[in-house]
């Protein structure tokens, strides 16, 4: 970005009153220019583009106005100057939305991803969830998804199920009211994409509210290792499920208890699908939390793959 000094240069005279004016035009905007070129381009983007706007602005001002204007109306844009400044440092260090949680798990059937994000959820206070639908292939958010949304506790409905909704961008966020602490189950049906019926698929989520210490599980950070090597087949499923199998009844892993699918098949015929693996993998990567791959854990055991008793 050319500089302050380099565009008043150009309208440089040898007229010793217009000298004095381009001067001031340096003292002036030049740390503007300069605080535009350090914050600019790392905001958000409509961030970004309000200052990019403003940086614009001020860039005709040093190149055609001053040079033209009396020392009278300098002095007028000196306290411009100083509004501006302190406008753009307002929106400049204005806090970003970071949110204290973050999950991604799959629907069922591994068409798509949904991600929640929340903060902190104290018990009797309202928490807006935001859920986005990630396109598996191109990993941003799917547009034009019909879906429902519900939430149990201890198997009892405390939230929905909703009817069957549409999102045109495919984010959302959904005012929510916990009233207990505690583990709460949330699912997210899809049953449409790009206005398309598809059957039914469900990503599950375990979101803890409150101080719920007993409900959660406590996972050894050296077990994120052999997820990792399992989701890059390094060990094969038995050797995976056979160490979860013997941590959880040793108690160095301890999960909470799962319903157990009575009608589900011995282990050596169930096969473990696929999502868990990859939630293995994003697990050891850090790119999803214990209580997401915990959920998996509890499915392994509901289905009967994981013998914990």
């Amino acid at each position: 970005m050319a500089t302050a000094l380099q565009m008043t240069a150009s309208c440089s005279a040898t007229k010793p009153r217009r000298h004095t004016r381009n001067i001031c035009a340096i003292i002036l905007w030049q740390p503007l220019v300069d605080f535009f070129s350090n914050n600019t381009y790392d905001r958000d983007p409509e961030t970004s583009k309000t200052l990019i706007q403003l940086q614009s602005w001020i860039i005709c001002g040093i190149k055609y106005i001053i040079p033209k204007t009396s020392i009278l109306v300098m002095k007028t844009l000196v306290a411009s100057t100083v509004l501006i400044l302190l406008a753009v440092v307002i929106v400049s260090v204005s806090p970003q939305l970071v949110h204290a949680e973050s999950q991604i798990s799959p629907t069922d059937q591994g068409t798509l991803n949904v991600r929640l994000t929340y903060d902190e959820i104290i018990p009797q206070q309202e928490t807006a969830i935001k859920v986005e639908f990630l396109n598996t292939v191109t990993k941003s958010v799917q547009v034009h998804i019909d879906y429902a949304i519900a939430i149990t506790r201890d198997g009892k409905q405390v939230f929905g199920p909703t009817p069957r909704i549409h999102t045109s961008p495919g984010v959302i966020t959904v005012p929510i009211l916990f009233e207990n602490e505690g583990t709460h189950s949330m699912d997210v049906t899809v049953d449409g994409i790009l206005f398309q019926p598809i059957p039914a698929e469900v990503a599950s989520f375990d979101i803890v509210v409150g101080d719920a210490a007993s409900d959660a599980a406590v996972i050894p950070d050296w077990i994120k290792n052999n997820a990792g090597w399992w989701a890059a087949d390094l060990i094969d499923d038995a050797t995976f499920v056979g160490a979860l199998q013997y941590l959880i009844q040793t108690q160095v892993l301890i999960v909470p208890q799962a319903e157990t699918d009575d009608t589900s098949d011995s282990t050596s015929d169930v096969e473990i699908p696929s999502w868990i693996k990859n939630n293995a993998g994003w697990w050891a990567a850090d790119l999803i939390d214990d209580a997401t791959f915990v959920g998996a854990l509890q499915y392994l055991i509901a289905q009967g793959i994981l013998q914990v008793s």
